[in-house]
């Protein structure tokens, strides 16, 4: 594991263990993974995932798909955020293992929503009850367009 990583995990390890409900594995070498964000154009970051090959587009398919039938509800989100900020994708680290990967993407994500920083993502680890709030309030209220400006 990469001596960054390795220093994050260490220092919440029951937490990451919990979430993510195995123990890293040493012998893992395969660094073909990353870890993702898309952010409006604005710099107010709305996902965080990790990923292989074009894992990241997934945003831009669930949009397309709610273009063509709004009834697939998922994209819908991300679409009016792109309509009224424009939105990109950056690539936050690369060449982990799939251990490092899934550490680091909850690491970004705790570290979001601890920071009171809007996030879409559809699960969470969770963290606190008012963190679940939080989440849930931006998610689900309907004034989601208040967090992002």
């Amino acid at each position: 594991m990469r001596e960054d990583i390795k220093n994050i995990y260490q220092a919440d390890k029951q937490m990451y263990d919990n979430i993510m409900n195995f123990m890293y594995d040493e012998t893992d070498y395969n660094r073909k993974y990353y870890v993702y964000e898309w952010h409006t154009k604005t710099g107010k970051i709305f996902y965080i995932g990790k990923g292989t090959g074009k894992r990241y587009t997934h945003i831009l398919k669930e949009i397309e798909m709610y273009e063509k039938n709004p009834k697939k509800y998922k994209g819908k989100n991300y679409k009016i955020l792109k309509d009224i900020y424009g939105i990109d994708c950056s690539i936050v680290m690369d060449e982990l293992t799939e251990c490092e990967a899934l550490i680091m993407e909850n690491y970004y994500i705790i570290k979001c929503l601890t920071e009171h920083q809007p996030l879409l993502n559809q699960i969470i680890p969770y963290i606190s009850d008012d963190i679940e709030a939080y989440w849930h309030d931006v998610h689900y209220s309907g004034n989601m367009l208040e967090y992002f400006k």
